[in-house]
């Protein structure tokens, strides 16, 4: 089950995400993954949870695993990207959105997937 990970990552460096307390530090550290159990990769002194499918090839920003404050992605750049996201999704939750108007705020919600049919309905 866990062949094709273990082929993409054995001896292969994989990119942590500090996802602790402090937030605002952005830290991102390297580790060579070791070993792929079951349920657990094992890169040096980590045993990182798995939260990829197992069945498929991961991307490079695709979310490996997590484990001791941190989220290990295949790639540095897959790291950024996901520290780069949380920024936004702060800015995001700290937006004033009574200044957009109605049509500008369906398009965001369509952008981000969200169930816009009851709003929809009583316009």
């Amino acid at each position: 089950m866990t062949k094709i990970l273990k082929e993409a990552l054995i001896n292969k460096k994989i990119y942590g995400v500090y996802r602790g307390l402090r937030r605002g530090t952005e830290r991102i550290i390297c580790r060579t993954v070791t070993s792929v159990g079951n349920k657990y990769i094992y890169a040096q002194s980590y045993k990182i949870k798995i939260k990829c499918s197992v069945k498929y090839f991961p991307d490079s920003d695709a979310l490996l695993g997590t484990g001791e404050d941190y989220d290990w992605y295949r790639s540095e750049e897959g790291a950024r990207n996901r520290r780069k996201a949380d920024k936004l999704a702060i800015k995001l939750r700290t937006t004033d959105y009574r200044k957009y108007s109605y049509f500008q705020l369906i398009e965001v919600a369509r952008l981000l997937n969200l169930d816009i049919s009851e709003v929809e309905e009583r316009a």
